[in-house]
């Protein structure tokens, strides 16, 4: 049995399994698809770089030894990975204001805005919302695109393996019955967490292309409000196969070229 084989068959049992991310064993071996898992070296390079851009900035006072930039992003940094608050119910409360956040993927095939569900799961949404801050997804690509059900992104590395949370590591799924998300399921347009099995969240997301009746295993946090055909089209582009002729990597690499948060009344 050729290696080919028993890859596309690992990738395809997983796919079954529910863990719907978990397709890309292409530069993985079997013992480590999970595409959740931590990629320390690409999050050390991203913080890195946003730390040399900052460090860059003219400091005329050449006395002194505080920087209000990075005091400030400082700040903004830890408010964002702070996941300690809880409600009356001990519930997650956000540290930051996440109410009311559109985020804007500007692709190289054209823009896409999505509508956060802060109320339905606000743990998930402080997370994208604050990556898409820091800059986490600017120059990412959709690293999967699967016809006819999900487009891909979100992991720094490109292979569908790596990306991180905001609060420095996976966390756990926000999946409550009673919210009107969860009601409607996973219909065309829905943006939920992809993961590598129950409480696995890092920064991968997916953006369904039609409707499809899947098991509530992701986290649903938002849905696209424009763009959808920017969607179709990304959806629909000549990919590499992976796991069966539908399902793998666009041929051509399709980019986030940075991602912008706006509030909206």
């Amino acid at each position: 049995m050729n290696s080919k084989f028993i890859y596309a068959l690992i990738g395809l049992i997983i796919f079954l399994g529910g863990g719907i991310i978990i397709y890309s064993v292409k530069h993985k071996t079997a013992d480590s698809p999970a595409p959740a898992q931590t990629n320390n070296q690409t999050s050390q390079t991203s913080e890195q770089s946003s730390a040399n851009n900052t460090s860059a900035e003219t400091n005329t006072n050449t006395n002194s030894t505080t920087n209000t930039g990075d005091k400030n992003m400082t700040d903004a940094t830890a408010a964002c990975s702070d996941a300690s608050q809880k409600d009356a119910n001990g519930n997650f409360k956000p540290s930051v204001d996440i109410s009311n956040k559109v985020v804007t993927l500007d692709t190289t095939m054209g823009k896409i805005q999505l509508q956060m569900f802060d109320k339905d799961a606000p743990k998930t949404v402080q997370n994208f919302v604050c990556l898409s801050e820091k800059g986490y997804y600017n120059n990412v690509k959709f690293h999967r695109v699967a016809h006819g059900f999900v487009i891909q992104a979100g992991d720094p590395t490109g292979t569908g393996s790596g990306g991180e949370s905001v609060y420095g590591g996976k966390f756990e799924d926000e999946l409550n019955p009673n919210t009107p998300s969860y009601k409607a399921g996973y219909v065309k347009g829905t943006l939920a967490m992809a993961n590598a099995g129950p409480n696995t969240n890092g920064s991968q997301f997916f953006i369904m292309i039609s409707d499809v009746d899947i098991p509530h295993n992701y986290t649903i946090f938002g849905k696209v409000i424009a763009g959808m055909d920017v969607v179709d089209k990304i959806g629909s582009v000549p990919i590499d196969p992976v796991v069966g002729p539908d399902d793998g990597s666009p041929k051509t690499p399709i980019v986030i070229n940075k991602a912008t948060v706006t509030t909206v009344k």
